[in-house]
């Protein structure tokens, strides 16, 4: 299995240099695709320069975390997911439990925590050193149920 990347529905793999572990938790929350980025495109309508400003952001911080996985920079990466969580605040797709997901994980000492997928509602994803790996989920199983480690090699 390789980490893949996805850009104007293309899809390419690549290597990283060192493996690097991930710890994911689910919100609690069930949420809807479909809705998100309706709700998304329709403030977007409203005011679309700041919009497009937030998604060329998030466009560039992808560019730049597909670099350091590769290089295995993971203090890096974890900068550009706390960043990268702060944007998708800012266009409305985050929530409650999500942000004390991704706040607990820090706390916790993650490097960095993100949500995933859709938004208000679903899972996040922090980024561990091994040191950290045990501590960071045993805070998130306060709130969630549903806690996983996974190592990408």
């Amino acid at each position: 299995q390789k980490p893949i990347y996805y850009e104007n529905k293309k899809i390419s793999y690549f290597n990283i240099e060192k493996p690097i572990s991930l710890v994911i938790a689910h919100s609690g929350i069930k949420s809807s695709t479909k809705q998100v980025v309706e709700s998304v495109y329709q403030n977007y309508q409203k005011q679309p320069e700041k919009y497009e400003k937030i998604f060329q952001k998030v466009s560039v911080l992808t560019h730049k975390a597909k670099g350091f996985l590769e290089k295995g920079d993971v203090e890096e990466i974890g900068k550009l997911m706390l960043e990268n969580h702060e944007l998708l605040c800012r266009i409305g797709v985050s929530c409650f439990e999500l942000d004390r997901l991704v706040d607990c994980a820090k706390q916790a000492g993650a490097l960095g925590a993100k949500l995933v997928g859709a938004g208000q509602g679903g899972n996040i994803i922090a980024m561990v050193n091994d040191n950290q790996k045990d501590k960071v989920i045993s805070a998130l199983k306060k709130y969630s149920k549903c806690v996983f480690l996974i190592d990408v090699v």
